[in-house]
């Protein structure tokens, strides 16, 4: 896959809703309804299908390491399992290591290209 955008500051709206919903724990009905939409048309949002105002509560905190990359791995469209085959991990240890943002992973992506700040 050729990723045009490897700067993992530089985030669509889609990607912020996605990361906002994973670092909340929510699936996707629970935060259409948040949201005041149906689960449909927050998937549309998410993957930056249609355009979106944001309400006016919304303030993204700053992403941690470890949800960056999250969404290296989003971006490369590559599945949990194949992103730890590449890591040469499990799938579960890198979810634990996403969630610490262990920089072993860090430099697994930034190797690849993609920049955190």
């Amino acid at each position: 896959m050729n990723i045009t955008n490897k700067d993992l500051t530089d985030q669509t709206f889609g990607e912020q809703l996605w990361l906002w919903r994973r670092r909340e724990g929510f699936k996707q009905t629970t935060a259409a309804a948040r949201l005041g939409m149906g689960r449909t048309t927050y998937w549309k949002h998410e993957t930056d299908q249609v355009e979106f105002e944001l309400p006016r509560w919304w303030r993204d905190p700053p992403q941690t390491v470890g949800e960056l990359c999250a969404l290296a791995r989003r971006r490369t469209g590559w599945s949990l399992r194949k992103t730890a085959a590449k890591v040469g991990v499990s799938h579960v240890i890198l979810l634990r290591r996403e969630a610490c943002g262990h920089l072993d992973l860090r430099a697994f992506w930034e190797a690849r290209g993609f920049q955190f700040s």
